[in-house]
């Protein structure tokens, strides 16, 4: 496989699965149930305090700036995953420490012009205004442009996607997530209490303020604990660098991964501009608490546990052992996906109304959206192996042929003024078409390995 820099000629052995993964899925199952539980109650707590449009332009804003973040990851999160995983399995130490200088000078290189384009404009802009009372600063920091305001956010956007991917293919989930999924709403939380309660200030750029300092204090924790369960060998090794085959690799990943963080903001982005109701915005957001983070989140650090196996047993054309993998990881995700649906269906008119009464009328729309994501979050492994097994160029067609269908459909409704319930069925005919032509692919490229264990 591309990148491993191993001769496979050479192994005799076949590799074994992974013990310990059930036990290890429990708990990640466990541990996210707290995540979620944080993350929505940080959301709900975010969308009482501000007006339901500022709470969707808070929305807006932050998956525009992801989408810019992911120009700066390059595919370095998921490739890093794989070669990470890889190296570290194999015990290639001078591969894995000339991997991780390379993205060092890779993330410092391109974060530098971003970071001083934005303190410029923010020393600009506080030298053009009046900051002679802490009101004054105040409308400064709200009447600015949100973007180029923020963009010091972008870089760190990249390297917590990065490390987090790291941390897990350092089989260090457990981490990941606590970092991710409880310090950082924590640290978030805090924050807000100070801008809104303190100082009862009711706009989106706090929020993003609050969300820009916990990616920061984020990134210190992932950092620390990366260095803590690198393979000790890795310091004392001379790194050994094939850049040519780590960009050739996340080339393809950096494709798929602008398309996957345009969706929220193509489909908000597509409502902000061309329809009448701006609430709506706040709408998907609080849809996107609930039911985002569970299918997106909680589903790719479960299925965390057994990706990073894929790649180490496909090279050593052990079918078996990664069927085995695909079977539990199918059977994991989809009773969680049934299980979630049906809590949705019971719970999401109370989840939506702690957002504020008026959310309680996206009701439907969280059914539908719930429903649909739940297709290809159930089936998320064979994302896994397309990755894994050296198949990327077939998901990036995956999720450029799907993304067409999602803008098209979202655009037009919009334009025309639908129901925001309206609007998600075009959500929905998205993730249909994500779901087929993934199975697809799958069939046709990772032979011999079923994605449907009995249907080939």
């Amino acid at each position: 496989m591309a990148g491993t820099d191993t001769n496979t000629a050479k192994q005799t052995t076949s590799a074994v699965l992974p013990e310990g993964i059930l036990r290890k899925t429990i708990i990640i199952i466990a541990l996210n149930l707290v995540c979620y539980v944080a993350i929505y109650f940080v959301n709900a707590v975010l969308a009482r305090v501000l007006p339901t449009k500022d709470y969707g332009l808070y929305g807006l804003i932050v998956n525009t700036l992801w989408t810019v973040a992911t120009f700066v990851l390059f595919g370095f999160d998921e490739s890093g995953e794989f070669f990470v995983s890889m190296y570290a399995s194999l015990k290639k130490h001078d591969l894995l420490r000339g991997f991780l200088e390379f993205l060092t000078k890779f993330f410092a290189c391109v974060s530098a012009p971003l970071i001083l384009v934005s303190i410029g404009f923010i020393i600009i802009s506080f030298l053009h205004g009046k900051l002679s009372s802490l009101e004054e600063y105040f409308t400064l920091v709200e009447t600015s442009n949100p973007i180029l305001l923020f963009l010091w956010i972008v870089p760190c956007l990249s390297v917590m996607s990065c490390f987090d991917y790291i941390l897990t293919a350092l089989e260090c989930q457990t981490e990941a997530i606590i970092i991710r999924g409880i310090i950082a709403p924590l640290i978030f939380f805090l924050f807000v209490i100070v801008y809104y309660y303190f100082y009862g200030r009711e706009h989106a750029h706090y929020a993003l303020y609050a969300y820009g300092f916990s990616m920061v204090i984020l990134i210190i924790c992932q950092a620390t604990a990366i260095a803590h369960h690198l393979p000790s060998p890795v310091w004392t090794e001379k790194p050994k660098e094939v850049r040519k085959v780590w960009v050739t690799y996340a080339i393809p990943i950096l494709f798929y991964n602008v398309i996957y963080s345009s969706i929220d903001t193509s489909v908000m982005g597509a409502m902000n501009l061309f329809h009448e109701n701006k609430e709506y915005l706040g709408f998907y957001m609080a849809i996107t608490s609930i039911s985002g983070y569970f299918l997106t989140s909680i589903m790719y650090s479960i299925l965390g546990v057994s990706e990073v196996h894929i790649g180490s047993l496909w090279e050593a054309k052990d079918f078996k052992a990664v069927q085995s993998l695909v079977n539990r990881a199918l059977l994991t995700t989809t009773g969680l996906s049934i299980a979630f649906c049906i809590f949705v269906a019971l719970a999401g008119r109370m989840l939506l109304e702690n957002f504020g009464k008026s959310y309680v009328v996206a009701y439907p729309a969280l059914l539908v959206y719930t429903i649909s994501s739940c297709l290809n979050s159930a089936t998320l492994i064979w994302q896994s192996l397309l990755r894994f097994t050296d198949n990327v160029k077939a998901l990036l067609k995956v999720y450029f042929i799907s993304f067409i269908v999602l803008a098209a459909c979202v655009t037009f409704g919009s334009y025309r003024h639908w129901s925001f319930e309206r609007i998600l069925y075009g959500y929905a005919a998205f993730q249909i078409a994500f779901f087929i032509l993934n199975y697809f692919y799958v069939r046709k490229v990772a032979r011999p390995v079923q994605p449907i264990p009995g249907l080939g």
